[in-house]
């Protein structure tokens, strides 16, 4: 699985509901981090680096070290809007506005562990609502990742989720149930927080 490093002060896994948050990995001593962005192939403007783009494909090994995908063919549901000039915001994903998946989610394969998620939300033209949007481990309970309208505006929700052995990371939602769109999602595995808690003993 190929990951991105960060590195910066530990921290603990939290859920924080806020406008306007960053939608990138959290910056954690000795982390793992995989940053996925909801793109149109053909995306004009240029997404950051360290970001692998969605494009609304079925699950797939997608040949940048990530299994990654939705349960069916969405790409016609990708958006681009071009009138804000951050590509994350600007770019996103509707969630099968013309109901063609019998259950709609997006999932991707990691190591058991637990895992900080941050999903954004936002549409800059019209807004929309993530209350339906839940979150959790394939085979698994899902959790609601939010409860309120989202505004024009970047909007992420971050909470802590715990992967098993043989599960996935699963975000699912549907357009007509009020989970209308998703702009990113960023899993962040810090090997120093976790494994700090797990042996309640520090790390030099």
């Amino acid at each position: 699985m190929s990951v991105h490093p960060c590195a910066a002060d530990p921290i603990i896994g939290r859920f924080d509901y806020s406008p306007l948050a960053s939608p990138g990995c959290e910056k954690t001593y000795n982390s793992l981090c995989t940053q996925i962005n909801f793109q149109p192939e053909s995306t004009v403007a240029t997404v950051p680096a360290g970001w692998l783009k969605d494009t609304g494909a079925a699950y797939a090994d997608r040949g940048n070290g990530q299994s990654y995908g939705w349960s069916c063919d969405l790409s016609a549901d990708t958006r681009e809007r071009g009138v804000s000039s951050d590509p994350l915001f600007d770019t996103f994903m509707i969630l099968d506005r013309k109901e063609i998946c019998a259950s709609t989610y997006w999932e991707i394969a990691l190591a058991p562990g637990t895992y900080l998620v941050k999903i954004g939300f936002g549409d800059p033209s019209y807004g929309g609502s993530s209350s339906g949007c839940t979150v959790g481990p394939s085979g698994g309970t899902m959790q609601p990742v939010s409860g309120s309208r989202i505004n024009k505006e970047m909007t992420v929700s971050t909470q802590s989720m715990t992967i098993g052995a043989g599960q996935s990371l699963r975000f699912a939602g549907e357009w007509s149930s009020d989970c209308s769109t998703v702009n990113t999602i960023t899993i962040t595995r810090s090997t120093y927080a976790y494994d700090a808690q797990a042996t309640g003993k520090d790390e030099i």
